[in-house]
């Protein structure tokens, strides 16, 4: 398994800009932000608090919630990270081409896949402060097809498996794995509110171990 934070012009911590558009894709896509976005102001004192605590003790929190996510008991997962899940969806395809970009379509239209699971999840942490999680499962006829597909999307800049509901990704916060045939990838993204980059990665990295549905 790869756990890192990808390179990303720009860089930067939490905040608004290009993950705004995945606040408002994934308030979209669920239905109304009622219950999305919750009821902390933008930047306030409060939101910075709760990121403080959830940073607390992170590294003990992961190892638990990974437990929890490969159990594939995911609420709960999210919880032992101080976090509370607001919605799901989740979809599933015969086909990877038409659901991807760049060198990684390049890659799957020579060596197509069998099978396409997404996942896109948003997370609250009781503050206003929401993440959006997008994760992807490409099945392939083998486990060294897998990981040439990983030795592809791991690089910045090569492309991906497009998110539900085309919600924008940065590559900052990002995580990936084999399971047999199957390449696992993972990628978190603040959409409201401020999120601790260390929080950030810690949800990719615990959302690469959520069973495929």
């Amino acid at each position: 398994m790869r756990s890192y934070r990808r390179s990303s012009p720009g860089g930067g911590k939490g905040g608004v800009g290009t993950a705004t558009v995945a606040a408002v894709a994934a308030i979209v896509i669920f239905g109304g932000g009622g219950g999305v976005v919750g009821g902390g102001a933008l930047g306030s004192s409060a939101g910075g608090a709760a990121q403080s605590t959830l940073a607390r003790n992170l590294g003990a929190k992961k190892a638990d919630a990974k437990s929890a996510a490969r159990r594939g008991d995911t609420r709960s997962a999210w919880q032992r990270m101080g976090l509370r899940q607001l919605r799901e969806r989740a979809e599933r395809y015969g086909e990877c081409v038409t659901h991807s970009t760049g060198q990684v379509q390049r890659f799957l239209a020579s060596t197509p896949c069998r099978r396409l699971d997404r996942l896109l999840v948003v997370l609250g942490d009781g503050s206003g402060n929401v993440a959006v999680v997008a994760v992807a499962w490409v099945e392939f006829r083998g486990r060294a097809a897998a990981g040439r597909y990983l030795g592809i999307s791991d690089d910045f800049g090569t492309g991906y498996v497009r998110p539900i509901g085309g919600v924008e990704l940065t590559g900052q916060h990002y995580d990936s794995r084999v399971a047999g045939a199957v390449a696992v990838t993972a990628e978190a993204e603040p959409a409201t509110g401020l999120f601790d980059d260390r929080v950030l990665d810690a949800i990719a990295e615990v959302a690469a171990w959520i069973p495929r549905r």
